[in-house]
């Protein structure tokens, strides 16, 4: 899966999730915009997804105050 990848940073204060996280997603190339359009294949239940919409409104929302 290419995790033998992931390198990490002890000298950092950056905890060692974040780093993960942080190279994982450029790993995989994911990024936001791209997991708000695959949306629709990930949440599947409408329940679910109407939730998932309004926290990515309510970030959006924060974004711009």
């Amino acid at each position: 899966m290419g995790f033998d990848a992931v390198e990490f940073n002890n000298k950092t204060t950056q905890p060692l999730e974040d780093q993960f996280w942080d190279q994982f997603d450029g790993l995989y190339d994911l990024t936001e915009d791209g997991l708000r359009e695959n949306i629709p294949l990930l949440i599947t239940d409408p329940n679910n997804r109407a939730a998932v919409d309004a926290l990515v409104a309510s970030a959006k929302q924060e974004q711009l105050e």
